[in-house]
């Protein structure tokens, strides 16, 4: 290419285009220049494998201790009068699993006792969780819309690979 020929594209180009000082606030997409691009969450991924409540996962469970359970859960305390009732149910991580499993919990649920023991402080708590260790069984005490309810769970003494 000649060098003339260059310098003519070169200043065509230069002529066409805009420059940033030309483009008054009037001209500029606001809307589109501030968009902060989104990106979606990948769709969870429905767990359908059995859930059964064995002796490990409450040995894990209390091994683990009452923090580590607390941080897959979220409860708040209830009280009536100045008076610790229970701790209301908000969401857990593995709700769909503890139903799956028999554990029929729901949002909204206050759970007063856990195998006929209080938990309204937190030793009772601890000790609550270090005697599921050894239960036959998991019972739930709770009130729900009202009403007392007892939810009532058989611990599998087998190891079983998909438990909640």
């Amino acid at each position: 290419m000649r060098k003339a020929e260059l310098l003519g594209i070169i200043a065509l180009c230069g002529c066409a285009a805009r420059r940033m000082g030309d483009v008054s606030p009037d001209e500029i997409n606001w809307s589109e220049a501030t968009r902060v691009p989104t990106v979606s969450a990948p769709a969870p991924v429905e767990d359908t494998t059995p859930a059964v409540l064995t002796r490990q996962v409450l040995a894990d469970a209390a091994a683990q201790g009452l923090g580590h359970f607390l941080s897959e859960v979220d409860v708040s305390p209830v009280l009536e009068g100045g008076r610790f009732v229970g701790f209301r149910l908000n969401s857990a991580r593995n709700l769909r699993r503890w139903r799956r499993a028999g554990a029929d919990l729901r949002p909204g649920d206050v759970v007063t006792r856990i195998n006929d023991q209080p938990i309204d402080r937190p030793e009772r708590a601890l000790g609550c969780l270090a005697a599921l260790r050894d239960a036959s069984e998991l019972r739930i005490d709770l009130v729900r819309r009202g009403e007392a309810v007892q939810v009532r769970l058989a611990v599998t003494p087998t190891e079983v690979s998909s438990a909640p």
